[in-house]
């Protein structure tokens, strides 16, 4: 209801970046958020800073908006608001009605909390957020509110390093609209702990959602800072930190912040912080400065944090100098965020060097159903590996972590010298991979066999597959490729290079790409003309590289050139020579080897693995070439038979069953086929 009547009010009050300008004209003055600086900023200039957002780029309309109509509601009707200059003066201009009566408003809160009947604490001003400004939008400002199963557990977690009657002082940074405090506030109080709250939000907007939510339970409002936690100085020292950091990539954080940034840290602690880090990584190396020695934190980040390239140096720092006390991974099939395609992981920490006993508890949470057993198994869990109702856990010597060793591997169970033996080897050794061919412009380059025909430009294309979805089987055949082509699918494309003579008919559809400002697009522009094309050869076999439940290595009988939505798996000279290109596909899509994809990719919520081309190269793989002619010939009888029936599952179990015996012979008798650990050779061994 709100969001429609929101997005009818946006139609009607569309409104353009000269009017912002406008608004910006009222008052030039330095604001407490900009403190870093000693510039004079306009409010307008001030409020897109805060929220990452650029005052020339008239996309960001809708956004101001929405974040304008609820202020609106905000400032009707609760209390104790915040007065935010930009929204005032652009209210005033705009003369917006309000959207709901007080009555209707009452009805509204009424029914988000009956529809979390089952939780102590509703952040319901966080979710009234969530309706009016739209996940796009706050996917841009790097606004991903902590749903309250997690806030709850993340507040538990650190709640037992307390004492009862004891007082403790917490910073909540990055507060948004509060959940977390509210948490503490109830928590605390129930356990008899005196808990001194106070949070830092850079957005007085998420800042008025907190004090509506405390306002709404009844409960003291906290001291809230507003200010950029990255460039606050903090005189006082803080027992606890808690914080969900904002999801915001390297490439959307300012060059001038992050050379900030980068010069703090590394004169600070000596650590050398990559560029393309994350906004989470400069959270957690901040948070560590406001932390008393002995202090604890509890950060929710994604596991990206930690597998990505940029976080060895992270790691090598933490491992030595941080005592790391757990980490809660989120499986894929329990996202701890439903709406956001990330994997998120809990760490918990303590401000001191780990001593060379100290062992990190490592748990993957499958339900958030069982609160309390998660609280009691992390408190209980000493050694070993352990499977519980809510998930599993293990622990290892923190001092034993390699940086460069993935998280998600450990998180597996996998250490750096885990093998079987001289017959599995990387995917690398016997093949090459690569990313598909980038366009630039796909819907230029990219076309139907109507398009073709239209402009005659037969014998400049190739069969080409731009979408994982069309290729929903692990072989595509001529048949599946000519339904594509069948059903309107744009199957062709514009393969020109230096050899391409240029008729008349290329001539004219050129001309429309230029019409349409292809040759200067980011990538095009880059070539040595642009309309020519990456260069690929037919790989044998492709991947799904960006894989949602349902990653597959396809048996290209098409003979198509795929893009960049794909990597193309190129067998070398001697799986060729030896006929074994089908025999390596029936391998690449065995479950051990399927399940082993992440852990060498990037997991994303909704069950979705990335693969990079680089990471692919570490795939742990059966070697084909040390196979017996007797098994060779089984997996051959298997494809021969998947041939005639198309049986995808079938045909998997089959395969399945002949690498099990075969395993066997090597002493891994009854070898579980999800033992991944066990089907890992490092490269650090």
């Amino acid at each position: 209801m709100i969001r429609n009547e929101l997005d009818r009010i946006i139609k009607e009050y569309h409104i353009t970046i000269d009017r912002f300008d406008d608004v910006a004209l009222e008052s030039r003055c330095l604001t407490e958020t900009m403190q870093e600086t000693s510039t004079k900023i306009s409010y307008a200039d001030n409020w897109f800073k805060i929220n990452s957002l650029d005052i020339n780029d008239k996309t960001h309309e809708q956004v101001i908006l929405s974040q304008l109509m609820f202020y609106k509601v905000i400032k009707e009707f609760t209390n104790n608001n915040i007065n935010i200059p930009f929204l005032d003066i652009l209210e005033k201009r705009l003369d917006l009605p309000i959207l709901v009566t007080k009555t209707k408003f009452d009805e509204y809160i009424s029914s988000i909390v009956q529809r979390s009947s089952n939780l102590i604490i509703v952040d319901i001003f966080g979710r009234i957020y969530e309706d009016f400004v739209p996940q796009k939008e706050r996917r841009r400002l790097g606004q991903f509110r902590t749903p309250e199963p997690i806030a709850m557990l993340m507040v538990s977690l650190l709640l037992q390093n307390c004492k009862r009657n004891q007082s403790y002082n917490l910073l909540d940074i990055g507060s948004g609209a509060g959940i977390f405090l509210l948490y503490l506030y109830n928590i605390a109080l129930s356990k008899g702990v005196n808990m001194n709250l106070e949070g830092i939000e850079i957005n007085p907007l998420l800042a008025n959602a907190l004090i509506s939510n405390f306002n709404l339970y009844g409960y003291p409002i906290p001291e809230i800072h507003l200010k950029d936690f990255l460039f606050m100085n903090f005189e006082k020292k803080y027992d606890f930190v808690i914080c969900n950091p904002p999801y915001t990539r390297h490439h959307s954080i300012p060059d001038d912040k992050k050379n900030k940034l980068i010069r703090e840290f590394k004169r600070r602690y000596g650590i050398e912080i990559s560029r393309l880090s994350s906004m989470p990584v400069y959270f957690i190396l901040k948070a560590l400065n406001v932390l008393k020695d002995g202090g604890h934190g509890i950060f929710i980040v994604s596991t990206e944090v930690f597998d990505a390239k940029y976080g060895v140096q992270i790691k090598k720092f933490l491992y030595k100098h941080i005592q790391i006390d757990f980490l809660l991974k989120f499986s894929q099939t329990n996202d701890a965020f439903p709406d956001v395609d990330v994997t998120a992981v809990i760490i918990s920490f303590t401000k001191r060097k780990p001593s060379n006993a100290h062992k990190i508890k490592l748990g993957v949470v499958n339900s958030l159903s069982y609160q309390n057993q998660i609280l009691n198994d992390i408190g209980k869990h000493s050694d070993g590996h352990l499977k519980y109702e809510w998930g599993e856990m293990r622990a290892v010597y923190q001092t034993n972590l390699d940086p460069e060793f993935k998280l998600q591997y450990i998180l597996n169970g996998m250490t750096p010298n885990s093998k079987v033996g001289n017959n599995i080897v990387y995917l690398k050794d016997v093949a090459n991979i690569m990313r598909g061919i980038a366009t630039g412009a796909n819907k230029f380059f990219l076309l139907t066999d109507d398009e073709v025909k239209k402009f005659s430009l037969n014998k400049y294309v190739v069969p080409a597959i731009d979408k994982n979805r069309y290729i929903q089987d692990i072989w595509l055949t001529n048949e599946d490729w000519r339904k594509l082509k069948l059903s309107k699918k744009k199957v062709w494309l514009l393969y020109i290079n230096s050899n391409s003579y240029i008729d008349k008919s290329l001539e004219r559809y050129l001309s429309i790409g230029v019409s349409l400002g292809i040759p200067e697009r980011s990538l095009v522009k880059t070539r040595k003309k642009w309309y020519y094309m990456e260069k690929r050869d037919i790989p044998p076999i492709i991947f799904t590289y960006l894989s949602r439940a349902n990653p597959r290595f396809i048996l290209n009988e098409a003979q198509v050139r795929p893009l960049n939505t794909f990597l193309l798996i190129y067998p070398k000279y001697v799986i060729i020579k030896n006929n074994l290109t089908e025999v390596l596909w029936a391998i690449l899509n065995s479950t051990i080897v399927i399940e082993n994809l992440r852990n060498i990719g990037r997991a994303y919520g909704s069950n979705t693995t990335k693969i990079e081309p680089r990471e692919m190269d570490k795939l742990p793989i059966i070697n084909p070439l040390d196979l017996p002619e007797g098994v060779i010939q089984e997996i051959r009888d298997v494809i021969a038979m998947f041939n005639k029936t198309r049986n995808r599952q079938q045909f998997i179990n089959s395969i399945d069953k002949i690498i099990q015996e075969y395993l066997r012979g090597f002493g891994f008798s009854g070898i579980p086929l999800k033992a991944r650990n066990q089907l890992y050779l490092s490269e650090y061994e």
